[in-house]
């Protein structure tokens, strides 16, 4: 995780914190250290997360340059501890580390890039310059817990859109005076047109022409011009929704399936046509399955 850490926005002439006096400290290994707060507790250890604010800036001659600053991007990130990667490497300084400490590290730069990051140095970060990172530990979790409260965040989330997607979707049915069915997972759908024969079942690959829009009628994709599109149903190779409304057709029909977010693409933008927690809007007809 480390690697993802450099997202450069290069920003000139900021000062980095003041140590109030205090004076770095080094390590056997030769990373430099200054805490401004040393709380009591257990140190991280190897495969920890720990969730950190953290300024990142690379002390060239003459003029610091900012590379990240996570408290100006709004929250904290995971940061994994893994094995350290050199001599007075950066994640030597996370094992010195409990909840709630502040610290500055510096590293150095050609190390760092080089070993740590798996990247070449910046043209405008000094061969022998340091990298410092002053650090705000905000907790410190297993992989497990860490997951476990992703997992959650995710449910909570999933579930308060739950209750906007049916509200603008019932909005969306009253005021279109649509006769809609529904599923017991939240998919509404209107058989526009009935086919022949059985329907579609999963691990049929099937044929489908389809046009995709928003709830305001924005289109987003269309397969008109194009030949129709063919997957094997009910495999995950398209979004939910369409794994469940294509199984409710049969050869020839066709259909307008609205899809709430759960079983479309999530809190996933997918484009700049399809934002977060889209309901999604599909005229389809399943041209052959075989």
């Amino acid at each position: 995780m480390l690697k993802n850490i450099l997202k450069i926005s290069a920003v000139a002439g900021l000062g980095f914190l003041a140590s109030c006096g205090k004076k770095y400290e080094t390590t056997p290994t030769g990373l430099k250290y200054l805490f401004y707060e040393d709380k009591e507790g257990e140190k991280a250890k190897l495969d920890d997360l720990l969730m950190i604010n953290f300024e990142m800036v690379a002390l060239n001659k003459g003029k610091d340059t900012v590379l990240k600053n996570t408290w100006k991007e709004g929250q904290p990130v995971p940061i994994v501890v893994q094995k350290s990667t050199f001599k007075g490497s950066l994640e030597e300084g996370l094992m010195m580390l409990s909840a709630g400490d502040s610290v500055s590290f510096q590293v150095n730069a050609d190390s760092l890039f080089q070993k740590t990051f798996g990247a070449m140095r910046p043209p405008f970060v000094d061969s022998a310059s340091l990298i410092s990172f002053r650090m705000k530990v905000v907790k410190i979790q297993s992989r497990e817990e860490y997951t476990k409260e992703q997992q959650k965040s995710m449910e909570e989330k999933m579930s308060a859109q739950k209750l906007i997607d049916d509200k603008l979707i019932q909005d969306y049915v009253t005021k279109n005076n649509l006769q809609v069915q529904s599923t017991g997972s939240g998919l509404f759908y209107i058989i526009t047109k009935p086919g022949k024969g059985d329907n579609a079942s999963p691990g049929k690959m099937v044929s489908v022409n389809y046009t995709g829009m928003l709830l305001d009628g924005t289109v987003f994709d269309s397969s008109t011009g194009r030949a129709p599109i063919e997957f094997q149903l009910g495999m995950g190779q398209v979004i939910p929704g369409w794994d469940e409304g294509l199984a409710l057709l049969n050869t020839g029909a066709k259909a307008k399936l609205i899809i709430p977010s759960r079983l479309g693409y999530g809190p996933m933008q997918m484009s700049e046509k399809i934002p977060a927690n889209s309901i999604l809007l599909f005229d389809v007809e399943l041209v052959k399955f075989k």
